[in-house]
């Protein structure tokens, strides 16, 4: 499992989701309206095998996208 977080400086929509490195959506991991502050979501990563993966944040018109690595 992994913990997931970001910051939002206020309340705002956010959809937070795990691709494969093709671009194709994999999981939502988090969706909805969420406070300001810190915010940590879990991935459970038992399912997906090793490898590189995107993680990508939408909230109030703006994307960031992350790498994370699954090691066993």
């Amino acid at each position: 499992m992994a913990m997931i977080s970001f910051t939002l400086p206020e309340s705002a929509e956010v959809d937070v989701t795990v691709h494969d490195v093709l671009g194709r959506m994999l999981r939502r991991i988090a969706a909805g309206t969420y406070p300001a502050g810190t915010t940590s979501v879990r991935l459970h990563t038992a399912e997906l095998p090793a490898g590189l993966y995107l993680l990508r944040m939408t909230s109030g018109g703006e994307t960031r996208t992350r790498t994370l690595r699954i090691v066993r």
